[in-house]
This record gives structure tokens, C-alpha cells and sequence, in this order.
């Protein structure tokens, strides 16, 4: 009785979400997308310096610097679009082998376009708090879904709301560039850095920055604050190699000069002077045996040997 139960509810899920299908197109078909309006709302939230900030994202894999557009442009695209469904579903749990699997798709419910990725989830190694499991499945959910939802929509949207949120971020918010310069080295410096490493990573000094070099410092920061990022990695300490040391290039210790009239000591009467010249005589200096060449391999020779007495055949 409990299966015939279970199979009657099955069927009714199945016809509740055909019938869920049906009636979103339904809808889309009667209300189309606007371009022009489309577009006018994609402007309009782009221009805002506080979104523009959310746009992009960077962060480190290996010794490369990824970036792009984050899921926060990409939900709100989407949303200008309009007739777009969007979402993460959880398809199956493997509580032995501590795994969740998920799907998140993007469908444009007008077009009838759909993409969907269906990948596993590890969760954490030591046991936590749920709401740290949770937070690391959604965070890596929201890159799937990022890209599946820029998937499908079209590509001048999307490249024209970059160079829209890139530009206010380079035009700021009204405010002088000096006051805006200020408020980012304090805004870095409450995370232990310095203007010093702020001016080798843009590679210049501070009062030369342009409002582009503010705004990449400023995607930099939103990713260190949202630990994307770490500082380490971004403003990695300046290290002094032993050849430099020896080349003076870097000292670490600034060295004084000796005085012109200190001389250096005389040597006591009984102590040897060494000298480069061999015993008990004038000539020349000996030969420094560190310059002398090693002599061939006896391996090596041999064999050179050996090619050299190998008959040719133009010879009788």
C-alpha cells in the first residue's frame, strides 16, 4: 500500500511541473522582452557606483590572476533581460562519502534556451558548523551559475555592462580623485599595507595614479575583503636574493665608509704575509687553479678515440 502511495505521488510531482513548464512559457510568450527597455535598465543599474563595484571579481589559481564578471552582474543582467529562470537544485546526498551533488541552470524561458551543470561537492574535511558547509557549497554553486547564466544571454549585453560598470568605477562617484586616493590607502592599510606595496603594484608613485589604477586597486580590495583574495598574494613581500647582498645592489644594513686617513693595520713582525707567488722566489704570480679547466672525461676521450680510428669508407 505504502508503494502504490509513493507512486501516486510521484506522478502528481511530475504533472505539477509540467504543469509549472507550461505556464511559465505561457507567460513569457505574452509578455515579451523590450529591447529598448532592456537596455535602458542595464545603463541605469551600471552607472551606479555601488553595483559597478560588485561587477567583477579576481582571484589567484596557481601563479595566475583570474578575473571576470562576478554573479552579482550576472543575476542582475538577467533581471534586465527579463524571462529568465535561474537557480542551484540538490540532486543527491552521499553522507559516507561526505558529497552533495547539485545542478544549476539558467533557462530563457522566451527563447527556449537552457543550460544546466550537474557537478559534486565535497564537503569539508574536519566537521564544522553546517552553516560553513553550506557557505562553501554556495559559494562554489555561484560560480556554476555565474556562467551558466551568461550562457545564455547575449554576448553585446554582457560586454557593453562591462565597459559600463568599468567606467564608473574609473569615474568614481563625484568625489576629487585626491579624496578618493586617501580613502583607499586607508581603506588598505587597515589591512596591514603598506603605500609602498600599493605603488609597486600599480608601478607608480601615489600621486601619479589615474583613475583607472584607483579602480583595479578597488576591485583588488572588494576581493581581499570577500577573502578571495589574500594579501600575501597580492602584495607579496620584496625579497633580497644573497647576489644582490653581494653586489651591494640592496644592503640591508646601510655601510659606512672608513675614514681617508685610518690606514689599515701593520702586520706583527712574526706573523707570515701570504703572498700569490710561489717560495723562495720572484717570478710570477701562481696560476689561480680555480680558472684551470677540468680535464676531459676518460669515458668521453675514449670514445672521441675510437670515432676518430673509425675507417671511412673512401678509405682503402
Amino acid at each position: 500500500m505504502s508503494t502504490l502511495h509513493a507512486e501516486r505521488a510521484a506522478l502528481a510531482d511530475l504533472a505539477h511541473a509540467e504543469s509549472d513548464v507550461y505556464a511559465t512559457i505561457a507567460v513569457s510568450r505574452m509578455h515579451p522582452r523590450n529591447l529598448t527597455k532592456t537596455r535602458a535598465a542595464m545603463r541605469r543599474s551600471c552607472k551606479n557606483p555601488r553595483f559597478a563595484e560588485k561587477a567583477f571579481y579576481q582571484y589567484w589559481s596557481g601563479d595566475e590572476l583570474v578575473h571576470g564578471e562576478s554573479v552579482h552582474l550576472a543575476r542582475e543582467l538577467a533581471r534586465c533581460w527579463g524571462n529568465v529562470d535561474y537557480g542551484v537544485n540538490e540532486l543527491d546526498r552521499d553522507e559516507v562519502g561526505g558529497r552533495v551533488q547539485l545542478q544549476v541552470y539558467a533557462w530563457d524561458t522566451e527563447s527556449n534556451v537552457r543550460r544546466t551543470q550537474t557537478f559534486w561537492v565535497r564537503a569539508l574535511d574536519q566537521p564544522a558548523d553546517p552553516r560553513d558547509v553550506y557557505g562553501a557549497q554556495a559559494d562554489i554553486a555561484s560560480r556554476r551559475l555565474r556562467a551558466v547564466i551568461i550562457s545564455v544571454l547575449p554576448v553585446w549585453l554582457v560586454e557593453e555592462a562591462k565597459d559600463l560598470c568599468h567606467s564608473t568605477l574609473v569615474k568614481g562617484d563625484g568625489r576629487p580623485m585626491q579624496e578618493r586616493v586617501g580613502e583607499m590607502v586607508d581603506d588598505f592599510a587597515g589591512l596591514g599595507v603598506t603605500v609602498d606595496q600599493l605603488e609597486g603594484r600599480v608601478g607608480s608613485g601615489i600621486d601619479e595614479w589615474s583613475p583607472y589604477d584607483v579602480a583595479q586597486l578597488q576591485v583588488l580590495l572588494r576581493g581581499v575583503r570577500r577573502r578571495e583574495l589574500a594579501v600575501e598574494e597580492v602584495f607579496p613581500t620584496q625579497r633580497v636574493t644573497l647576489r644582490e647582498i653581494a653586489s651591494g645592489l640592496t644592503p640591508l644594513v646601510p655601510v659606512n665608509d672608513p675614514p681617508a686617513d685610518d690606514d689599515p693595520p701593520a702586520p706583527d713582525a712574526g706573523e707570515p704575509v701570504s703572498t700569490d707567488r710561489p717560495p723562495g722566489g720572484d717570478g710570477p704570480p701562481a696560476p689561480d687553479v680555480r680558472e684551470q679547466s677540468e680535464p676531459p672525461h676518460p669515458q668521453l676521450s675514449a670514445s672521441a678515440e675510437q670515432k676518430d680510428d673509425t675507417p671511412r669508407k673512401d678509405q682503402p
